[in-house]
């Protein structure tokens, strides 16, 4: 613990007296005893000797005889109060009354001794003296500190870009305006000064109804810093924005700082309103992004990808994609090589299988070099419906390009073909020995028609024959279907009632006699599940009814295929005719329209997958060699797709079979009527 004796020793060592007096053995006695205490003594015994010792002697304390020889001692106070400023007088006397005591404090004498001395009511005197000496500096200290901390902060207050406002809170709760900085005036707009001594409601009137007046009195009257941004809108834009900090200076004052950040507001508005733009742009993009860091985890992606993925954002984000996503693994090495190269890379048309058939995916891989912020994106595109319609464009290109051709060899077949067929037919005339009028021209050349007959079955001449017109018959018929595909339809294209074609191409297969020949129609389950209501649809009838049949003998020729039903006891042949209103969000055409769809579906014994792709090829048959020409599901094709703008398209069966789907446009002039009166 310090010891407060030696303390005190030490603070009086700093005092300073100077002692005068006419008594020459008292001065002494002083010196000598104030010395011991460890203050500085000088000491003068007249006026005069205490005017020159002033000058060079610094003291803080004068001790002073009332009586200097014909001198007052009363009258030295103000010359040492002039030379020293600040010294304390400590008046002695032996001859002391209450008028010369009082004249005395009235002359500026701090105190009065009466002699002879009381030595320790002198030291205790002499201790409050310098003790008040060194409150009064430590007052001084404090003040100037305070002017100086005062003249600091006006010129902050002055100089700072922020306004503030400064206020006083009255004893009766008024908040009244005191004043405001340069920056106040030139923020606003306004000279501030025609505010002083208003109240904030008066001065600031649309202020009234906020929380700004409360706020600001309870920060003046407890001390609570409080801050705040005021935004002022004008027609949904930023008319105006202010970040305010109110602090107390002192009791009952505060002061409100605000600086104008209402292009920075205006800057923020326009950055979110950017990043709503751009998260918007990014959510209803068909194309699945997603963001990733340089170690392949998850930063960020949109609801295409969640699609794709299966998992919402949440669950993978911070997770690496290949890990979170194994099924995009195959991506990781091309990933790994944007980021060494620094270059966007590309993967189109990737192919990849589904119980669906083939999907198609573009892939592009870019990098991410801005604002130091490193990664890739990731960007997946289904590339199915493009690929499929570029496969329609291509296949109709080639459709073309075979009917020009078809128009060409068709012609030139024609004549030697009807020739040859027509010479088939006069030789099995001329060879029929049952005719009278052959035996009657054999006889008269010498020729035994029975004899001739004999010898045309023995060769078999007569078969020959039938081979002959039956091939004829075959390519007169391709070369008819040739000419059909090359033809321009004269038919007019017309509302039609699909369900009311279904059942009479129907009536029309069942009297079919070559398709009677390889199956009977009786023995078949026809199942019709035809929608009631349907619009009509836009189409030449004749030609929708032979793509039909067509699909109709397809498809019971693949449920009468001898192999597949021996494999099959129990097999019951099934034909199923199905309509319906759609609207197809997987056509490969941008923007479909809802359109009237019809499926021919069979319970055969299906279409190999490798196979599918070429169905609608020119030439290309599933059947065996003789059995087929391979354009029937060609001019199917062309029909629905060149001339009436549709679609046609094989789909699998998991339980098997086939299922050929056609699509046609609506009469959209008779949309609202209901034209079906044929479903059952």
């Amino acid at each position: 613990m310090p010891d407060e004796n030696h303390d005190a020793i030490n603070e009086r060592r700093e005092g300073r007296i100077l002692v005068v007096d006419d008594e020459k053995d008292l001065v002494l006695v002083l010196v000598d005893t104030l010395k011991a205490r460890g203050y500085h003594v000088e000491a003068a015994y007249s006026v005069k000797g205490a005017q020159e010792k002033i000058e060079s002697f610094d003291a803080q304390v004068a001790l002073l005889d009332i009586r200097l020889g014909r001198d007052s001692g009363v009258d030295l106070i103000a010359e040492l109060e002039l030379v020293r400023p600040g010294i304390l007088c400590v008046m002695m006397t032996a001859y002391a009354t209450v008028d010369t005591a009082i004249n005395a404090l009235h002359r500026g004498a701090y105190d009065y001794l009466r002699k002879p001395l009381d030595m320790r009511y002198l030291l205790a005197t002499l201790e409050r003296c310098f003790e008040k000496l060194r409150l009064e500096s430590t007052k001084a200290a404090a003040e100037e500190a305070l002017l100086e901390s005062e003249a600091k902060f006006r010129n902050i207050v002055e100089s700072i870009p922020m306004g503030m406002h400064m206020y006083q809170l009255e004893p009766d709760g008024k908040l009244v305006f005191t004043g405001a900085n340069p920056a106040a005036d030139e923020i606003l707009g306004v000279n501030n000064d025609q505010f002083v001594g208003q109240t904030i409601e008066e001065a600031f009137p649309a202020l009234t109804e906020t929380q700004v007046p409360g706020s600001y009195r309870q920060t003046a009257s407890e001390g609570n810093p409080w801050q705040t941004e005021q935004i002022n809108y004008q027609e949904n834009q930023i008319a105006g924005a202010f970040q305010v900090h109110a602090f107390q200076t002192l009791p009952g004052r505060m002061v409100a700082a605000f600086l104008d950040i209402t292009e920075r507001k205006r800057d923020e508005a326009e950055i979110m309103r950017l990043q709503h733009l751009l998260q918007n742009i990014t959510d209803s993009m068909p194309s699945a992004l997603i963001t990733l860091d340089p170690a392949g985890r998850v930063l960020a992606c949109n609801p295409a990808a969640e699609a794709l993925t299966g998992q919402t954002e949440e669950q993978i984000q911070g997770q690496p994609l290949w890990r979170a996503c194994p099924e995009l693994e195959r991506y990781h090495e091309l990933f790994e090589q944007v980021l060494r190269e620094r270059q966007v890379a590309h993967r189109h048309k990737e192919q990849l299988e589904s119980e669906a058939g083939p999907l198609y995916r573009d892939v592009s891989v870019f990098p991410l070099a801005a604002n130091d912020i490193e990664g890739a994106v990731l960007r997946i595109d289904d590339a199915t419906q493009r690929v499929q319609l570029e496969e329609m464009m291509l296949q109709s290109a080639r459709m073309a390009s075979v009917g020009m051709l078809a128009a060409g060899v068709a012609h030139e077949i024609n004549n030697p073909l009807g020739a040859m067929m027509q010479s088939a037919q006069m030789l099995q005339m001329a060879f029929d020995t049952q005719q009278p009028h052959t035996r009657e021209r054999l006889q008269a050349c010498g020729v035994d028609p029975d004899g001739l007959a004999r010898y045309l079955q023995e060769r078999e001449l007569v078969e020959y024959l039938d081979g002959i017109r039956d091939t004829g018959s075959r390519a007169a018929k391709i070369v008819s279907d040739l000419l059909s595909f090359s033809r321009k339809s004269s038919s007019k294209i017309a509302p039609h009632d699909l369900n009311a074609l279904v059942e009479r191409t129907l009536d029309l297969a069942a009297t079919d006699y070559n398709l009677k020949k390889k199956y009977d129609f009786r023995n078949m389950e026809v199942v019709r599940e035809l929608a009631l209501d349907l619009p009509n649809v836009l189409c030449d009838g004749q030609q929708i009814q032979q793509v039909i049949l067509n699909l109709v003998r397809n498809a019971a020729q693949a449920m009468a295929n001898g192999e597949w039903r021996m494999a099959n006891e129990e097999y019951r042949p099934r034909l199923t005719l199905r309509t319906s209103l759609t609207q197809d969000t997987q056509s490969p055409i941008p923007n479909p329209k809802s359109q009237i769809r019809l499926e021919v579906e069979d319970n055969g014994p299906g279409i190999p997958k490798a196979k599918q792709a070429r169905l609608f090829d020119p030439f290309f048959t599933t059947k065996e060699v003789g059995e087929g020409t391979g354009l029937g599901l060609w001019l199917c094709w062309s029909i629905v797709v060149e001339r009436h703008k549709g679609r046609i398209w094989v789909e699998p069966i998991v339980e098997g079979g086939s299922r050929f789907v056609v699509e046609l446009p609506i009469a959209s002039e008779l949309a609202s009527q209901p034209q079906s009166t044929n479903a059952p």
